[in-house]
């Protein structure tokens, strides 16, 4: 390989995230809690596999036509929801009572949002004001799916080469995303994912579906406080419900 080469990388490598707060704040930390990773977080991923798929097949000069295939010039136009205001003061009430109970080591009523809770809480909470207007979910089938526009400038991207070939570009996609409970732990598994219209080569996508986008929250012990006080979650009845331990279990 070149000097300018980068070591292969793989779906499980992490990537630094941009913060917009400048340090790691509570504040920080909470905008995860809700759907198990930012937008920021999905994106990160992606540029991860793309990059160790590239560098390891050793077709560097891909990596532009890549850029082309799955991003834009141009971002699309995310529209927030039209919810009446009640819907909107009751959907940030449950999350912010759930979020309370869960960190005082309480047994809350479990956590249910609908689709339309869901956008509430990201284009009206404090907590998701930096992915606000940046996503839309919604339930489908008994999974999230989520339609994202980001600016790749916004994101820190590890490798030259690839920052260059992605620069003034934008990710345009719709992942969707399905919630369990895997080995006891609960997990946020990529299903689908298509950027641009187009779909990620095979080797990728395999990758994606076996990676856990909660399992960053190692890295954040309130975080991880928090999801290791999760009993169940799932989609249910076109709802995302998550079920809280008992007080005491699994501590």
């Amino acid at each position: 390989m070149n000097d300018d080469t980068p070591p292969p990388l793989t779906p499980s490598t992490p990537v630094s995230q941009p913060n917009g707060n400048g340090g790691g704040s509570e504040g920080g930390n909470g905008k995860k809690i809700a759907l198990g990773c930012s937008l920021g977080c999905l994106v990160s991923l992606v540029i991860c596999a793309v990059v160790g798929y590239f560098v390891y097949t050793g077709i560097k000069n891909k990596v532009v036509d890549a850029a082309a295939s799955y991003t834009s010039e141009m971002p699309i136009e995310i529209v927030e929801p039209a919810t009446p205001q009640a819907e909107v003061t009751d959907a940030i009430s449950r999350f912010d009572a759930f979020r309370s109970a869960m960190s005082s080591g309480g047994t809350p009523e479990p956590l249910v949002l609908s689709e339309s809770d869901i956008n509430a809480l990201i284009y009206n909470h404090p907590l998701f004001e930096d992915v606000a207007g940046k996503g839309i979910v919604a339930i489908e089938d008994n999974k999230l799916t989520s339609t994202i526009s980001l600016d790749l400038d916004a994101m820190n991207i590890p490798v030259p080469f690839i920052a260059e070939a992605v620069k003034g570009r934008y990710f345009n996609g719709v992942a969707t995303l399905s919630p369990r409970m895997t080995g006891g732990q609960p997990g946020l598994y990529i299903e689908e994912l298509r950027f641009n219209g187009a779909q990620l080569p095979r080797e990728i996508m395999e990758g994606f579906r076996q990676e856990n986008l909660l399992d960053g929250s190692s890295e954040t012990p309130s975080l991880k406080a928090f999801i290791d006080r999760i009993e169940d979650i799932r989609i249910e009845y076109d709802q995302l419900k998550v079920i809280p331990k008992t007080t005491g279990a699994g501590n």
